[in-house]
C-alpha cells in the first residue's frame, strides 16, 4: 500500500513534469509557423489537449474535496469554501460555487467520477449529471439510479452537457411524473427578472425564466431576431444585438395593444421632458429627459416626438408646461390607416419591416411647423426612424406621392434621392387630397 509520503512525492513529481511539459508545449506552439502544420494536426492536438484539460479539472475537483475535508478554507480565515477559491485562485463566485458543489457530490457518483477522470466528459457534463441526479425522489431504488447515472454519462459523452437535463427529465417523468410537475412548478416560482437603471440611463436586465416561458420567449424573439435582407451589411449586428432589438419590438407591439393594462387610465407611456428651444435645435440648449431622468439628445427627442405612442411634455423658457401630448402631431387612427395603405411597411429603401412595426414619421418635424397630414407622414421602423433622425437623412414626398430619401453626403456625395423598390410599380393607394388631423 502506498504511504501518504510516497503519494505526496508522486503528486509533486507529476505536477513538476506536467508544468514543464505545458511550458514546452506552449513555447513550441507559439514559436512554430502555423503554415507548417499538416491539415489534420491542429484538430488532433485540440482533442488531446481537451482530454488533458478535463483530467486536470478532475484533479482540481479532487483537491477541492480534500481541502474541504481538512477544513483548509476555515483554517485560512475564509468565510466559505467558495470565498477561499475566489481569493486563492481568482475564480468568480459562481464558478467557485459550481466547483465546490461538484467536489462534494462526485464521490457518491462513481460512474461520473470515472468518466471525468478519464477525460470522457468535461466539468460542465459532470456538474450537469450530478445536478440532474439530485432531482430524483429519495425513494428511487439505488440500482435504478445507477442505471440512470450510466445513461447520463453516455449522454454527456456523446451529445454534450446540454442534453443531460432533457434526458434526465425523460427518466424522471417515467419514474415519478408528479416529481417532474413539481419541478416545473418550482421553476415557475423561481422565475425572476431584475431591472436596474445604469448611471448612464441604460437598462440592465438579468433573470431566469421557467422552461415553458423560456420556450415562448425564444419562439417570439427568435422570429423577430432573425437576420433580414434589409440589414445593413456594412454595420452587421450579432445575435445578442438582434435579440435586444427584438425585445424592444415586442415592447412596442405590447404598448400599442388594447390588452395591455392601463396606468391611471392610460396605456404605459414614455414621457419626454424637453425645452422648446432644444426641440427646435437651437444651439447652446440643454438636453431632454426621460422619466427615468436619463438625458437624451435633441435628435432623439425629436424622433420620439414623431411616435404616436409617446407623449412629450414640452416646456417653455421658464419651464412652464406648454403642451402635453398635443393632438396636432399625433396622427389619428384614420390618418395612420391612410399612411399604412400608401406605404405598406417601412418606407426606407430596402427595408422589409411590416407596417405594424412602424411609427408615423413627420418628414418636416411638427416643431418646425410641419403638419400632421398624409403629405408630411411616412412609415419608418424603429431602426430606420433612428437613422433618419441621427444620421442626416432627408425625407420628402415626391411627385408620385411616395416617400423619397436623400442620403447624407458621407453616405453618397451626390446625394441622389432613393426610393423603396415596392413603389416603382402599382396604383396609388391613397386619395389625391390631403388627410389632415383634426
Amino acid at each position: 500500500m502506498t504511504t501518504a509520503i510516497e503519494a505526496n512525492e508522486r503528486i509533486h513529481s507529476a505536477l513538476e513534469n506536467l508544468e514543464e511539459a505545458a511550458k514546452q508545449l506552449v513555447h513550441a506552439l507559439f514559436e512554430t509557423d502555423d503554415s507548417r502544420f499538416f491539415p489534420s494536426q491542429p484538430m488532433e492536438w485540440l482533442h488531446r489537449i481537451e482530454r488533458i484539460k478535463r483530467r486536470l479539472d478532475a484533479a482540481q475537483t479532487s483537491l477541492i474535496a480534500a481541502a474541504e475535508a481538512r477544513h483548509l478554507p476555515r483554517h485560512n480565515g475564509a468565510t466559505s469554501s467558495e470565498a477561499w477559491l475566489r481569493n486563492e485562485l481568482g475564480m468568480s463566485i459562481s464558478t467557485a460555487k459550481d466547483a465546490v458543489q461538484l467536489a462534494r457530490e462526485l464521490p457518491v457518483h462513481p460512474a461520473v467520477r470515472n468518466a471525468f477522470c478519464a477525460g470522457d466528459i468535461n466539468v460542465q457534463g459532470a456538474s450537469a449529471i450530478c445536478e440532474a441526479l439530485r432531482s430524483f425522489p429519495a425513494k428511487t431504488p439505488h440500482r435504478t439510479l445507477e442505471v440512470i447515472e450510466e445513461d447520463l454519462v453516455s449522454t454527456a459523452r456523446e451529445k454534450g452537457p446540454t442534453s443531460v437535463a432533457r434526458r434526465a427529465s425523460e427518466f424522471l417523468h417515467r419514474l415519478a411524473p408528479e416529481a417532474l410537475a413539481a419541478q416545473e412548478a418550482q421553476q415557475q416560482e423561481e422565475s425572476r427578472l431584475k431591472l436596474r437603471v445604469c448611471p448612464d440611463g441604460r437598462l440592465n436586465l438579468r433573470g431566469m425564466l421557467d422552461r415553458e416561458s423560456g420556450a415562448l420567449a425564444l419562439a417570439v424573439l427568435g422570429s423577430l431576431a432573425a437576420p433580414s435582407s434589409s440589414d445593413d451589411p456594412s454595420h452587421p449586428r450579432d445575435s445578442e444585438q438582434r435579440y435586444a432589438d427584438a425585445l424592444v419590438s415586442v415592447l412596442r407591439i405590447a404598448q400599442s395593444s388594447d390588452k395591455v393594462p392601463t396606468v391611471h387610465g392610460e396605456r404605459p407611456t414614455v414621457v419626454v421632458t424637453v425645452g422648446l428651444e432644444t426641440l427646435c435645435q437651437k444651439p447652446g440648449q440643454g438636453p431632454g429627459y426621460l422619466q427615468t431622468e436619463a438625458p437624451i439628445s435633441a435628435a432623439t427627442a425629436r424622433r420620439l416626438a414623431c411616435d404616436a405612442r409617446l407623449v412629450p411634455l414640452v416646456l417653455g423658457n421658464e419651464s412652464e408646461p406648454l403642451d402635453v401630448g398635443r393632438a396636432t402631431y399625433t396622427p389619428p387612427l384614420s390618418l395612420r390607416r391612410a399612411v399604412v395603405a400608401r406605404d405598406r411597411g417601412c418606407a426606407f429603401p430596402g427595408c422589409d419591416r411590416p407596417a405594424s412595426w412602424c411609427d408615423c414619421h413627420h418628414m418636416v418635424h411638427w416643431a418646425d411647423g410641419g403638419s400632421t397630414s398624409i403629405d408630411n407622414l411616412c412609415l419608418l421602423c424603429p431602426r430606420h426612424h433612428t437613422i433618419v433622425h441621427t444620421d442626416g437623412w432627408k425625407v420628402f414626398l415626391g411627385e408620385d406621392k411616395r416617400p423619397w430619401f436623400v442620403p447624407p453626403p458621407w453616405v453618397e456625395p451626390d446625394q441622389e434621392p432613393r426610393q423603396h423598390m415596392r413603389y416603382r410599380a402599382g396604383p396609388l393607394l391613397v386619395p389625391a387630397t390631403d388627410v389632415v388631423a383634426s
